[in-house]
């Protein structure tokens, strides 16, 4: 099944960025680790997006890179990204950057790549990447992870989904 991604939240990827950064979610050991961190946050909260409301959260492409899914838009002006001139974003991507803090806001930057490694696109489009040394500052990882064949990452969140909306009704019963 190929997805239909015709639309689009206007907003970009750097936006969202901000609102992660605002909240702190991008903290690691180190700041590469941190812009780990952020990218694994952008991927989930695109797959949560899409399954709750039918849309894009931002247009930016992700690509297969080592650790998972990167935006690099958002990659290459992490060091310099700063949680200020944040919009004022529409209530479902309120909703969406809510859920996404509270179902992997948590999460430490090896369990995000390891949950990301999990994507059956990321795993089909990774292994068609050049494989240079990490550190290697020419790298160039390609190709684009085409968010339409995103299918089944989508309906894997839906089920993450399910589970935390039934164990915080759970809750409430006690």
């Amino acid at each position: 099944m190929t997805l239909q991604i015709s639309i689009t939240e206007p907003h970009t990827a750097i936006e969202i960025s901000k609102w992660f950064i605002q909240k702190e979610l991008d903290k690691a050991d180190t700041k590469k680790d941190g812009n780990i961190k952020l990218q694994k946050l952008l991927f989930f909260a695109w797959l949560i997006h899409f399954q709750k409301f039918g849309k894009s959260l931002f247009d930016d492409d992700f690509k297969a890179y080592p650790k998972g899914p990167v935006v690099d838009s958002v990659r290459q002006v992490y060091y310099d990204l700063a949680a200020e001139n944040i919009p004022d974003f529409s209530e479902n991507i309120n909703e969406t950057l809510r859920l996404t803090k509270d179902i992997f806001g948590h999460a430490t930057v090896k369990e995000l790549v390891d949950l990301s490694h999990k994507s059956p696109t990321w795993e089909k489009y990774s292994k068609i990447s050049p494989q240079k040394k990490e550190d290697d500052i020419e790298f160039k990882y390609d190709p684009i992870i085409p968010k339409t064949e995103l299918d089944e990452e989508i309906r894997m969140i839906g089920n993450v989904l399910f589970v935390q909306k039934n164990m915080l009704s759970d809750s409430e019963c006690v």
